[in-house]
């Protein structure tokens, strides 16, 4: 933090040389270093003529009248009032020191203490880095909230979606398997084949085995009749 303020001290010593004032013997390099920008407006003083020389003239006596010098004068007295207050009130500050302004208003202490309470009011509203009660605002608040949508609706809505798609297809595997393949196409085949059992006992297709039976048949027969 040394490094910053050394640079801005260097600045606030130096810097102000740079638009040094005519009304104090200055050449005000900052002014002519900004003439390129305002060139522009140069051609509407030049066509005032007379009136554009006046009010030149006009403008140059009020940058040396007395007002300019007594505003400078100002500046500096305050600056140096405020030196001096500074460094009576802590000339003997140490590390007990307590601001006065703190013992007597410490609610108004508390507030420029905390410069008016701008980063934290910067950091609810804008960061969000501090909640109000359960609630976040700012850049982070969006960023959860966006998250808790995404998760909780978008993802919500792709999983139920899946989810639907599966049990349609679980319902429809079961229903082609145990209704449509099971009952209206092999349900009939097992009936089929279950009534044509005894019959399949009897017909086996094979020539050999029917010329068993009628053999056995006609054995039969004539051991019947030979017996009776």
């Amino acid at each position: 933090m040394t490094g910053p303020l050394v640079v801005l001290a260097f600045f606030c010593l130096f810097a102000g040389f740079l638009g040094w004032p005519h009304s104090l013997g200055g050449k005000n390099r900052f002014e002519r270093f900004l003439e390129p920008v305002f060139a522009k407006e140069a051609h509407v003083f030049a066509a005032e003529g007379e009136a554009g020389q006046l009010a030149a003239g006009t403008k140059e006596e009020e940058h040396t009248s007395g007002t300019e010098y007594f505003l400078m004068f100002l500046s500096v007295g305050a600056a140096v009032v405020g030196w001096g207050m500074a460094w009576r009130a802590y000339r003997h500050a140490d590390k007990g020191y307590a601001e006065p302004i703190a013992q007597k208003v410490p609610p108004i202490y508390g507030v420029l203490y905390n410069k008016y309470y701008v980063d934290e009011g910067y950091d609810y509203a804008f960061t969000g880095r501090h909640k109000i009660g359960r609630v976040r605002l700012g850049a982070m608040g969006l960023g959860e909230a966006s998250s808790w949508f995404d998760s909780r609706v978008i993802d919500g809505t792709v999983n139920g979606a899946g989810w639907i798609t599966r049990l349609t297809a679980t319902l429809s595997t079961w229903w082609d398997k145990w209704i449509i393949d099971g009952v209206g196409v092999n349900g009939p085949a097992i009936l089929a084949r279950m009534l044509s059992y005894p019959t399949r006992l009897l017909q086996w297709g094979l020539v050999q085995w029917y010329a068993l039976v009628m053999v056995v048949g006609l054995v039969g027969f004539v051991a019947y009749y030979t017996w009776h």
